[in-house]
């Protein structure tokens, strides 16, 4: 993994019950980062998630959780008082040493908030190789370091400091939408409980998972495209071409958002299922028509888009 890291621009981050020592076969050479993930995830009975520039390693269960997490620990870190909010959200690198201990990482990490930490005991003692932290935001480094205890951190009632908790099950993130969500194709995969009413006849509150309001349009996906636009440009007969690059975005929730930034809608045939739909996908157009595009998008996934007026039918590959 440490090889892999130096050779990529990414910060890669194995998840402490996650056997640093295994012996992992690979053999491979040309191919993408995700498939070299898929391989070294597989071969230590793990699996593996991106966030912007944050690859993080660990238990399945632990990884399908994670960007929930950092969302929940974003938002708290921007509600804390204006200065701690600023240093929680700032990008710093930790250099951790050989045989730190996680506990003082903690400390050091609220040091660097400008936060207190009321209850730092809350830590176990354990001792990690030495590792990085590039380019985070001292929440996302928190969560990140704390995770791998099934700790969380959250503010105290009055802002001015910070307490360290365990995890609460299921991780779900608390957002408010106009009620009109809900003909969204993406929400009947959401769980009856997920939604609640709010004060305003209007509007809904939704607990789910950040993928799930990536998948819904409430939340931009992670940024680890190189476009998250579209770039158009008219040729002959006026027909519009594309340009994109995408990285290791998952299917659905692209799909979702590119079929927004076109002015139409995304129909999920119900034979794909919510599996199919998280999916990581990368490919690039240049000049490319809307087909040409949504071929690109769905061919590493086994799926296929047609376009009706103004809905882009998204089915399983060779679906009658």
């Amino acid at each position: 993994m440490e090889r892999l890291q130096e050779s990529q621009r990414f910060c890669i981050w194995l998840d402490r019950r996650v056997d640093p020592s295994s012996e992992v076969n690979l053999s491979v050479k040309n191919t993408p980062l995700s498939e070299l993930l898929d391989t070294l995830a597989n071969q230590g009975d793990a699996a593996w998630v991106a966030d912007d520039t944050l690859i993080y390693v660990g238990p399945p269960a632990n990884v399908r959780e994670f960007r929930t997490l950092l969302a929940i620990a974003r938002e708290q870190a921007a509600e804390l008082p204006s200065a701690a909010s600023r240093r929680m959200l700032a990008k710093v690198t930790m250099e951790i040493p050989r045989l730190a201990e996680p506990r003082r990482l903690v400390e050091q990490l609220g040091q660097r908030g400008g936060v207190r930490i009321e209850n730092l005991d809350k830590v176990p003692h354990d001792v990690w190789p030495a590792s990085q932290l590039t380019a985070l935001s001292v929440a996302d480094q928190l969560t990140t370091v704390l995770s791998g205890f099934d700790l969380r951190w959250e503010p105290t009632s009055n802002g001015r400091a910070i307490r360290i908790a365990p995890i609460e099950r299921p991780v779900v993130w608390r957002r408010l939408y106009d009620r009109t969500v809900l003909e969204e194709p993406a929400a009947a995969n959401l769980q009856p409980d997920a939604i609640a009413d709010s004060s305003q006849k209007s509007q809904v509150w939704i607990a789910t998972t950040v993928e799930q309001h990536e998948a819904l349009g409430g939340v931009k996906p992670a940024a680890t495209t190189a476009r998250s636009r579209p770039q158009t440009r008219p040729r002959r007969g006026d027909k519009q071409v594309y340009s994109l690059r995408v990285q290791q975005q998952p299917i659905g929730p692209m799909l979702t958002q590119l079929a927004r930034q076109l002015g139409k809608q995304l129909q999920v045939d119900p034979q794909v299922d919510e599996q199919t739909l998280n999916q990581r996908v990368s490919f690039e157009v240049k000049q490319a028509d809307l087909d040409e595009l949504l071929q690109a998008a769905c061919n590493a996934a086994g799926l296929a888009a047609r376009v009706e007026g103004d809905t882009i039918h998204l089915e399983l590959d060779g679906a009658e």
